[in-house]
């Protein structure tokens, strides 16, 4: 039921002057202990279970469905299963290093604030959930579903995030930098002011993409899609365009008019080698140039 099953024992086991189950019920360190007196019960929905120490307990296949687990310890927590649900789930300010989250469903959730440092949620889906501000370093979300998440002011430094989806999302002001995001879906996504520095994105769709005074220093765009991808005032120091144009000339044509305006284009690769639209980029006497002016350096080149 939707009821804290835990609070009701506490009242019973107070009724019934059972000293040490009602201990047991309070001390949020053996939450475990008291679980197994409810007989392996995995509905845990609409419980009231925050601030309690959860860590190191084995959650699989359970339901926290409206749960409330605001600044609850779930370190190293195992909810490894495509039956375990956080659906709706307040984890507000909580503490997940280091736990285990593969294939679990936690769609419309709130993590704001809270921590997944180096933790494993492969496979697992984030759809419309809030992780503002959250602090997910190291952590491995391949393949993970973050479709229309708010993701604003999330650090995803040092994270694997291969394959994942972030069609719709909102990253602005996040921080990618040294990100593995090899094919990794950001269609539509909002990553103004977003921190890529060193991040990989090889094969990565950016596909009208809002990247608008995004740091992309070092960053690795190798065959990305930038089909219509706003990178207004973007920096490009030593960004490695390797194949995701022809050229300089036609990278143009797959962006927003204007989109590079301000962006700061010196040393950034175009072809993988040194070609003549590099050779004209790096002569320039400025760092910075529109488009306008990159095409026609490049035409002076050939």
């Amino acid at each position: 039921s939707d009821a804290s099953q835990l609070q009701w024992l506490e009242r019973q086991a107070d009724m019934y002057h059972l000293s040490e189950l009602c201990a047991l019920c309070r001390d949020g360190h053996k939450l475990q202990k008291v679980m197994q007196l409810l007989n392996g019960q995995r509905n845990l929905s609409g419980m009231d279970m925050r601030s309690l120490d959860l860590s190191k307990i084995d959650f699989r296949g359970a339901s926290f469905y409206r749960a409330e687990l605001d600044n609850a310890n779930l370190r190293q927590v195992n909810l490894g299963s495509d039956s375990t649900s956080l659906q709706l789930a307040s984890l507000i300010g909580a503490c997940i290093d280091n736990a285990y989250l593969t294939g679990c469903s936690a769609d419309q959730a709130n993590f704001s604030k809270s921590s997944m440092v180096g933790s494993y949620a492969v496979g697992a889906s984030f759809w419309k959930c809030n992780f503002r501000k959250a602090d997910l370093r190291n952590a491995n979300f391949s393949q993970a579903n973050f479709s229309k998440a708010d993701l604003r002011g999330v650090n995803f430094k040092g994270a694997t995030l291969t394959d994942a989806i972030f069609t719709d999302a909102d990253l602005s002001g996040a921080d990618l930098s040294g990100a593995v995001c090899t094919n990794a879906n950001f269609s539509g996504a909002n990553l103004s002011s977003a921190n890529l520095t060193s991040t990989n994105l090889t094969d990565a769709n950016l596909t009208q993409a809002n990247l608008t005074s995004a740091d992309l220093t070092s960053t690795n765009l190798t065959r990305t899609k930038l089909t219509d991808t706003d990178l207004t005032s973007a920096t490009l120091t030593a960004t490695n365009l390797t194949d995701a144009n022809p050229n300089a000339a036609n990278l143009q044509l797959g962006m927003s008019a204007g989109a590079t305006r301000g962006a700061t284009v010196a040393s950034a690769r175009c072809d993988g080698s040194e070609s003549s639209s590099e050779r004209a980029v790096n002569q320039a006497e400025q760092a910075t140039a529109t488009f306008d002016e990159l095409k026609a350096k490049v035409k002076e080149g050939e």
